[in-house]
């Protein structure tokens, strides 16, 4: 069990990488998806589902061309993830309930990975069932040999590389599903139509534009798995089909859940080879340095050191290459069972809270600042004025990379529109003061210098030119724990009881309209 537990931690501390590219590909631009399309059509991608997966297992993730494939395949999956298709014809999206346009994705399968991982480590009854099948098989083997342990020591050697071919099919079998659950047809259609009506990039890399995206995707293409014929799917025989009723009974899968062998209960397949395919690995290695690796050296010794190093080699290679490829096969399965029918709607929902926090604790940090400015008005005009004067304006394509600015802006550009309107911005802020007279005054004198285009809105690069040049500023950044501290709870405490009420709370919160909910709060 040492092992199994070393190559699970060896898991997780790929997922934590795995969780930094999504992020990064949380972060992609329209451009960047275009050229992703363009690769995708022109050139370079092998058609061959098993041609990739071998390409993958014996040249790593580390080419270009897998890499891009990975993007894609990504993006595609948010595409679908947040149109939140019917699984029913005519695979109708929700444009009511569906998630946000800049919800997390990829926070939610990072949320998914972790939980695929923590299955790893609690064995199902199933997978010791079939462990101990396959040991009565390996016994039979041993039979066989009569016992000769060096014959049994290379039939050991050569299991390693029965155990790639093993991970190639079950990887080439849930790729063909994410194959099916991916729009990438749709994906170019909808970011076409939102290319030519006019969108706006923002700091998290999605877009927006004057037309509902679920609406370009009823436009666009479907995905494979909305092509599937029921019917014809019942009539085919399979090895699957036979079994399935012996473990599960009957079945009545819809599209989605067709694609997997067991149908419904498709996910406790993928489950238990996840767990073989893990533990198998392991036991190669615990037996190779247990055992036949000893007695390999012991009939050899020193005189044949060449076949020692050799069977060494031979023994290691396919531990190296499950190694290398087995992060690219936990991602696979997290996606395709973390979509469509099999969406968690229990980690969507920690997930918009954690955005709503983010937004809140943001919102919290501007308005103490902004605070700090009001009481150092005076002595900061300098400061101030200094924005009327930069000749150094970042671009948008600049702007939008800055997440924490851009959170900081979209707390008043609630409708995406690319400005703010300077009453609007003055109205909330003053929604949280008590002495509004004396403190619109002095917005008054902020926004003038804000509001450099003196049009009454505030674009995003006024925006953020004014924040890098005053709120960073150490006057107005720096300060204690606890001035920050006795600021908020005044903000809460609207009645200066020197207690804050859930009532009041709540009311404070609702003021930044986020959308806690008194079950979030």
């Amino acid at each position: 069990m040492l092992f199994y537990v070393f190559f699970v931690l060896l898991i997780i501390k790929e997922g934590v990488k795995t969780s930094e590219e999504w992020n990064s590909f949380e972060e992609s631009t329209d451009q960047e998806l275009e050229k992703l399309i363009k690769w995708h059509n022109e050139e370079k991608v092998d058609r061959s589902l098993v041609a990739r997966v071998f390409r993958r297992y014996f040249l790593g993730r580390t080419n270009q061309d897998a890499k891009n494939q990975d993007k894609l395949m990504y993006l595609s999956l948010r595409h679908e993830f947040i149109l939140e298709r019917s699984s029913t014809p005519p695979f109708e999206v929700d444009g009511v309930n569906r998630v946000s346009e800049d919800f997390r994705f990829s926070r939610y399968l990072g949320m998914c990975f972790g939980r695929m991982v923590g299955h790893a480590v609690d064995l199902e009854v199933t997978v010791w069932s079939i462990l101990a099948v396959c040991t009565t098989l390996f016994y039979f083997v041993v039979k066989a040999s009569d016992y000769d342990e060096v014959t049994m020591a290379w039939i050991w050697c050569s299991i390693g590389y029965i155990l790639i071919l093993a991970n190639m099919v079950f990887e080439t079998y849930i790729r063909g599903i994410r194959m099916k659950l991916i729009n990438i047809k749709g994906l170019e259609r909808d970011a076409e139509l939102k290319r030519s009506k006019g969108s706006k990039n923002f700091g998290d890399g999605s877009t927006q534009s004057t037309e509902s995206s679920a609406l370009l995707g009823e436009n666009g293409f479907l995905p494979d798995w909305c092509g599937i014929d029921l019917e014809k799917e019942k009539s085919k025989k399979s090895f699957s089909k036979m079994i399935t009723p012996l473990f599960f009974g009957e079945t009545s899968p819809n599209l989605q859940q067709s694609m997997f062998i067991f149908h419904e209960h498709g996910t406790n397949f993928t489950k238990w080879m996840f767990q073989l395919t893990i533990f198998t690995t392991s036991l190669h290695v615990a037996l190779f340095f247990k055992t036949y690796f000893p007695v390999i050296y012991g009939n050899y010794g020193e005189d044949n050191i060449e076949i020692v190093i050799a069977y060494i080699l031979l023994s290691c290679l396919p531990v190296i290459i499950l190694r290398s490829n087995r992060i690219s096969m936990v991602q696979v399965l997290v996606q395709i069972e973390s979509v469509g029918d099999l969406r968690r709607p229990q980690i969507v929902q920690r997930v918009n809270l954690e955005e709503k926090t983010t937004s809140i604790v943001s919102a919290f940090i501007v308005l103490y600042k902004i605070q700090k400015l009001l009481n150092n008005l005076s002595m900061d005009n300098k400061v101030i004025e200094g924005v009327q004067s930069d000749k150094r304006a970042p671009s948008i394509a600049t702007v939008t990379n800055d997440k924490e600015i851009m959170d900081v802006y979209n707390l008043f550009d609630k409708e995406r529109k690319g400005s703010i309107k300077v009453d609007f911005m003055k109205k909330m802020l003053l929604s949280f003061s008590k002495n509004t007279s004396d403190e619109s005054e002095k917005l008054d004198q902020v926004f003038a210098n804000l509001d450099t285009g003196s049009d009454g809105h505030v674009s995003q690069e006024e925006f953020i030119s004014w924040y890098k040049l005053v709120m960073s500023t150490e006057m107005i950044s720096d300060d204690s724990s606890k001035k920050r501290a006795e600021f908020l709870f005044k903000m809460f405490d609207e009645d200066d009881s020197g207690h804050i009420t859930f009532g009041e709370f709540k009311t404070t919160i609702d003021k930044f309209d986020v959308g806690f909910t008194v079950d979030d709060i």
